[in-house]
């Protein structure tokens, strides 16, 4: 994911814990996002809104049920912008403590 069309390092984040396959043909891919790549995301401030949010992919990241290869996309040539933006509106909650 990434804040814009072109964005250095800094402003993108390779997601890290992705596991998907399915069965089932379909034209959508959907992954869960962990909380460890979540936290980084929202720590570097990206997808804060649907104008900064972007993403890239390599054609070795994902492949159709023959086989073919997903048409890359690609930092500063054609990264991929939303079209459907749901913000987070999950209130920050308290996961653990201690005391000393």
């Amino acid at each position: 994911l990434q804040i814009l069309s072109s964005s250095p390092a800094l402003q993108s984040y390779p997601l890290t814990s992705i596991s998907v396959s399915s069965l089932q043909p379909s034209q959508y891919l959907v992954f869960p996002i962990s909380t460890p790549d979540l936290n980084e995301i929202k720590r570097r401030q990206i997808a804060r809104n649907a104008l900064t949010t972007y993403l890239t992919i390599s054609a070795t990241s994902i492949a159709d049920m023959e086989g073919n290869a997903v048409q890359p996309k690609d930092n500063n040539v054609n990264a991929l912008v939303v079209t459907n933006y749901t913000a987070d509106t999950v209130h920050p909650a308290i996961v653990s403590y201690s005391l000393d």
